[in-house]
């Protein structure tokens, strides 16, 4: 491709984030997450985005809990088996990884 060739980009545009709100078996919905520490990855990403819109849904803010960022995707799911974190924010393939080891889904952005 360096040397000339054509390269076409294709993309479809989507009008919203493709994350999900995984947590604990102690967190039964959205609104338990008052008080306590969300992990997202990132801050000022689209997983930082969709976590402020997710709350929104279910009027909460920022200052319901605890945010803590993480740089590394795959530390997300750590802090949350060793409970440093009760939910976090994920996205394929991460959410695999989450389902298997036991976190439930309270919430999706996709639709």
């Amino acid at each position: 491709m360096l040397s000339g060739a054509e390269f076409v980009y294709v993309g479809m545009p989507v009008a919203t984030y493709a994350f999900s709100l995984y947590a604990g078996p102690e967190i039964k919905e959205v609104t338990d997450l008052r008080g306590k520490v969300l992990g997202v990855i990132t801050k000022g990403a689209s997983f930082d985005h969709t976590a402020i819109a997710l709350l929104r849904q279910y009027k909460m803010t920022q200052q319901d809990m605890k945010g803590l960022y993480f740089s590394r995707q795959e530390d997300a799911p750590a802090a949350l088996i060793h409970g440093i974190v009760q939910a976090e924010v994920h996205s394929t393939p991460t959410t695999l990884m989450a389902r298997r080891l036991g976190f439930k889904e309270l919430v999706t952005s996709a639709r």
